[in-house]
């Protein structure tokens, strides 16, 4: 939920300063597409990194196991 908030946080103010420019470039359509088209990307993500996570804490030295 950290890696949530803190991906939120920082592309929240970044988004205005390219917003106008995709939208004129590429038109309402086609901006909001890309836009859409990028979450559709990303969606999977969650369940992958679910999956292999405990195999990327295991090889990490960073890891904390309280175990």
């Amino acid at each position: 939920m950290a890696s949530n908030s803190a991906m939120r946080y920082s592309f929240g103010p970044c988004f205005p300063l390219f917003a106008g420019q995709m939208y004129t470039q590429l038109g309402t359509v086609g901006a909001t597409a890309l836009l859409a088209g990028l979450m559709t990307a990303a969606a999977p993500l969650t369940f992958i990194f679910k999956q292999i996570g405990p195999r990327i804490q295991a090889k990490s030295r960073f890891a904390n196991f309280l175990s």
